[in-house]
């Protein structure tokens, strides 16, 4: 079985917030695909759906080209019954991600360091793309809610960055390598 190649649509809607700005790479002088006009490390979109009489189904098509698309290599679930749950509250430096909330809904709030954005999930066409160097925290689970998360690669422990401190100093070191712009 081939690796599936995620696939997704437009930007749809986002409550950002700005904050004090703390080292961050900077972006200037990058291609921003128009598909992500914000140039932030995340975006929300609609995922096709195909309805009729018996229902939908939505499909993440193999082969779609996508801003920072990736060969999903692992997909794993996060499910909870508890709606005080919380899930991630870290970052990763390599792994792309892309979270679908399957049934129920959730709370995912992002962080790049410089921009934080709360985005709800609460249907199985909406998909969010979070890229690396993102702190991201996932909270106020629907009883009952189930979530797809496809990765870009297989799970490596020294990938994560668990404590928002680290984070913070990860940002900085790579500001700091690369002579105060992103490389």
């Amino acid at each position: 079985m081939g690796s599936l190649k995620v696939g997704l649509l437009p930007c749809l809607k986002r409550r950002a917030q700005e904050r004090a700005p703390v080292a961050m790479p900077d972006r200037t002088g990058e291609s921003i695909s128009p598909r992500d006009v914000s140039g932030l490390p995340w975006w929300v979109s609609e995922v096709a759906e195909i309805r009729d009489e018996r229902g939908a189904v939505v499909v993440l098509p193999e082969g779609a080209s996508v801003p920072h698309g990736f060969d999903a290599k692992r997909v794993y679930f996060l499910y909870t019954d508890l709606p005080s749950a919380q899930r991630g509250n870290h970052a990763h430096t390599r792994l792309h991600q892309v979270i679908v909330c399957l049934t129920g809904s959730v709370t995912v709030e992002l962080d790049n360091g410089r921009v934080t954005e709360t985005v709800r999930l609460e249907s199985p066409n909406i998909a969010l793309t979070v890229g690396p160097l993102v702190w991201r925290r996932l909270h106020t689970f629907d009883p009952g809610t189930i979530c797809a998360v496809l990765a870009s690669e297989p799970y490596d422990p020294e990938d994560y960055l668990h404590t928002y401190e680290d984070f913070i100093k990860h940002l900085d070191d790579h500001v700091a390598r690369s002579g105060g712009a992103a490389s």
